[in-house]
């Protein structure tokens, strides 16, 4: 389709923007962007790629929000930090991480002092299991004051073990100077705990309020300490609060139970994950 547009010229291009943006009053945007998608990239202008931007987010073609990002960012003198940001994100979206590193790594040599590039660069080294280099990107002194470096520097010092790294870089009372999200609270408490700060991991914890998500963190924080009643206890009363518990969320009652030797347990709660897939089979394979 693109290729018998490329004649276009500037008025066959500005009347079809007039049609997108009518079938957009309409409410039909699958017709505007066939439109818009249709402009070869040259014909392209600021306007029509931010709605072509908008229009195929809404519809979730990834790969058209990607060629229209890639198209913003080629068109920057200086790419600006949402430039890359933006088109790093079109990467992710479409699973390539490869090209997502490329980008932040270009983002982070041009534009060395911004903070939200050094976080999302770390951010894909962490997806990428690469948690040193994430640690060492976090720890830089400019980003001790960012929340978002903190959260995540938390998440990957508590994901990996490194509980004494963490508890040294911290300042004391952290979790004084920033409002973390519950997930990153129960991280830190665990750091406290396992370095043997329990109070400030009973007050960390007590902060959480209680529900649904909270008691599966919870559960899954105790169970990386040890304490598997604790645990039970948890995953118990967010299995019996959720609406739709997952087969993953009874595997988990079932490691739990395992682990308390209490087999009987362990095995109803593995049934019921098996029992929990089955029923999301075909019927032809509902027998396996």
């Amino acid at each position: 389709m693109r290729d018998a547009a490329r004649d276009l010229t500037p008025d066959d291009v500005g009347l079809k923007v007039r049609i997108a943006s009518l079938h957009i009053a309409f409410g039909e945007h699958e017709q505007a962007f066939e439109i818009y998608r249709s402009f070869p990239d040259e014909a392209h202008t600021e306007t029509s790629l931010e709605c072509l931007q908008m229009l195929a987010e809404a519809m979730g073609d990834y790969e058209e929000l990607n060629r229209a990002t890639s198209l913003v960012f080629a068109r920057q003198k200086s790419p600006r930090v949402e430039h890359y940001l933006d088109l790093a994100q079109t990467h992710s979206l479409k699973g390539d991480i490869a090209a997502e590193l490329s980008v932040l790594t270009s983002a982070i040599y041009n534009l060395p002092e911004s903070e939200k590039i050094a976080v999302a660069f770390a951010d894909v080294l962490y997806r990428e299991s690469r948690f040193d280099e994430a640690v060492r990107l976090l720890t830089r002194p400019e980003l001790r004051d960012n929340m978002q470096a903190m959260s995540l520097f938390i998440e990957i010092c508590g994901g990996t073990d490194q509980h004494l790294y963490a508890k040294k870089y911290l300042p004391d009372a952290i979790e004084e100077r920033f409002e973390f999200p519950p997930s990153v609270r129960i991280e830190l408490g665990q750091i406290y705990e396992v370095t043997g700060n329990l109070s400030s991991a009973q007050r960390l914890y007590a902060s959480v309020p209680e529900g649904g998500m909270a008691w599966q963190l919870l559960a899954a924080a105790k169970y990386k300490t040890g304490e598997f009643d604790r645990a039970e206890e948890y995953q118990r009363r967010y299995l019996s609060a959720a609406d739709e518990p997952d087969a993953q969320d009874w595997v988990f009652l079932g490691d739990i139970c395992k682990n308390l030797g209490k087999e009987r347990e362990a095995n109803e709660a593995y049934k019921h994950s098996l029992n929990l897939l089955k029923s999301e089979l075909s019927p032809q394979n509902a027998s396996l």
